[in-house]
């Protein structure tokens, strides 16, 4: 089998596939996209393995001399947390796992149509305001924010303020 990565990067681009055996392909790589799986044909319309190589279909149907798989890929949007201060454990940023690409401290990648949750957490000294869109308010007052990834990066920029206690001395 001969696997045309369509600019992608992987080590071998043929593999031998027992005839009837369910299989695993090596998955390759391709910056800024995920991969989604090999394709029997150019037009990616019958899909052969799975994000991770895996077989989806028995092999045996489509077994061939020489046949060719092609790798499909979605384009990645980058989803980046940014605070109204810069001091170190104000807050912690959780995210949803489910599709999550790669992630970091304060950013994800998702592919557009991904269902993304947010849930943000002042800690210490700190009170949570809102988690904001550009001017608008896009939380819950508990720090949670839902919606499907568009097919752009998204900055989200999350407001604190500081606690203050008022002490009276009689």
């Amino acid at each position: 089998v001969t696997l045309e990565t369509n600019q992608g990067y992987i080590y071998s681009k043929t593999a031998t596939i027992e005839y009837g055996a369910q299989f695993k392909l090596n998955t390759p790589t391709l910056e800024g996209y995920a991969f989604s799986g090999w394709y029997l044909d150019e037009d990616f319309n019958q899909k052969m393995t799975d994000g991770y190589g895996y077989s989806v279909l028995a092999w045996d149907k489509y077994v061939k001399e020489g046949v060719t798989l092609y790798a499909k890929y979605d384009k990645m949007y980058k989803l980046t947390m940014s605070s109204s201060i810069v001091l170190d454990n104000a807050y912690t940023f959780s995210y949803s796992k489910a599709n999550v690409i790669s992630g970091g401290e304060d950013y994800a990648y998702y592919i557009a149509g991904d269902e993304v949750q947010v849930k943000i957490t002042a800690s210490g000294k700190y009170l949570f305001e809102g988690l904001y869109s550009g001017k608008d308010k896009v939380s819950t007052d508990n720090g949670v924010y839902s919606f499907t990834m568009p097919e752009h990066d998204v900055t989200l920029k999350v407001a604190f303020t500081v606690k203050t206690f008022m002490v009276i001395l009689d």
